[in-house]
Order: structure tokens, then sequence, then C-alpha cells
């Protein structure tokens, strides 16, 4: 049996950036869901719709998680990829993802490289990103800079990269605003709750200490 794919992309003001995202993406899945983090004061929205994606705008929160979970939750393919405006999964990934979805025994998830690139020239930054998973096992955390994950089993495809491009314009606010997000979490959450070792985490890598 052939699988469906759909493609979820979170956004905020992408009208640069999300066009040759979905040229590149949508000719490889069945549907393509775009949740705009609040208001949208771009052409993202129009450009979306045009296009034929399945569109909504959500409350601004400043960081994707909590939109996957709403995305996923829109979805209708048997498998959701998840991808950013700033990303391009491998063309070779995207060309046999329903034949490896519709073959799937014993996994529920693929995680995959990522290569970020930086447009000052610096060396890339290589992670580990969970993208592409059965939507019926989908789990999705509302703690900023968790990755989705699933309730079943991952497998790693070390040969494809996700590529990321960053403009390191845009990182004194991302990382102000991070932090403010950050901090908030780690004010909610209770004393005993593991989540704050990963708040902690995303404090440090923010350049703060988390006073505890």
């Amino acid at each position: 049996m052939t699988m469906t794919v759909s493609l979820v992309s979170v956004i905020h003001n992408e009208e640069d950036r999300l066009p040759g995202m979905l040229d590149f993406h949508q000719p490889w899945v069945d549907e393509v869901v775009v949740v705009h983090d609040g208001p949208c004061a771009d052409a993202s929205i129009r450009i979306a719709r045009e296009r034929g994606c399945l569109t909504t705008v959500a409350p601004y929160t400043g960081y994707c998680e909590p939109h996957r979970k709403l995305g996923g939750s829109l979805a209708h393919g048997d498998w959701v990829l998840f991808v950013d405006a700033d990303e391009r999964f491998p063309i070779g990934f995207l060309q046999a993802a329903r034949k490896i979805s519709s073959r799937a025994d014993g996994f529920q998830a693929i995680a995959m490289p990522r290569r970020t690139h930086w447009d000052d020239g610096r060396p890339d930054v290589l992670d580990w990103q969970v993208r592409f998973i059965r939507r019926d096992t989908l789990v999705v955390s509302d703690i900023i800079h968790t990755t989705p994950t699933t309730s079943g089993t991952i497998v790693t495809v070390p040969g494809w990269e996700i590529q990321h491009e960053n403009r390191v314009a845009d990182i004194p606010e991302k990382i102000e605003r991070y932090r403010k997000i950050v901090r908030r979490q780690l004010d909610e959450a209770p004393p005993s709750d593991p989540v704050r070792t990963h708040l902690r985490r995303c404090l440090a890598e923010l350049g703060e200490g988390s006073d505890e």
C-alpha cells in the first residue's frame, strides 16, 4: 500500500524564503500544511494559499514547537515531514520518501543529519533531526528547542543531509527572544520536572546561566 506524506512548515513572515522551499519540496509530497506564528505582516499567507497549501494563522509564540503540534494535527498524510522555510531535504530522500514509508517495517520515524550553513562563511554546524514521522505515532512537545519524535522506533539515515541556510544578521534577535521563552518555561516547570535539564542546557547554549 502506498503511504501519503504531509509536509508541515511553521513560518513567521517568510515571503522571501517560502516560495523556494515550496518549489523544492511540494512536488514530492501529497499535502502541505503551513502554520503562521502570529499575524502575518507580509505575503507569506497569500503565497501559501495560492500554492494550494492548507494554511492557518496561530497565536504568536515566538518559537515553532507548539505550531508543529498544531500542524501535525491538521495533516492528513500517513507520514509527516517537518520542514522549515530555510531548509532543503535531500532530493534523493524526497524521491524515495513514499517508498520508504510504504515499506517501513519496525520503525515509525527517521532521523538524519542537518548541516547548517552560515552566510558569513563560518564553519558549518552538524546536528541530528527527527523530521519524518508516521503521523499516528507523532509526539510533539510545547517545550522550546525539542525535536518532534515518535511513540515508536526511530532509525537513522546517515547518508542524506538536510541543508539549512542561516543568516547571521538574524541571530541577535533570535537569541534574545529564545532566552525569554526559556526563562519563562523554567519558571513554569515544577522543580522535579526533568525538562528543567533541557531548558538549563538551552540557556547555556544561548550564552546565559540559569541561576540554579
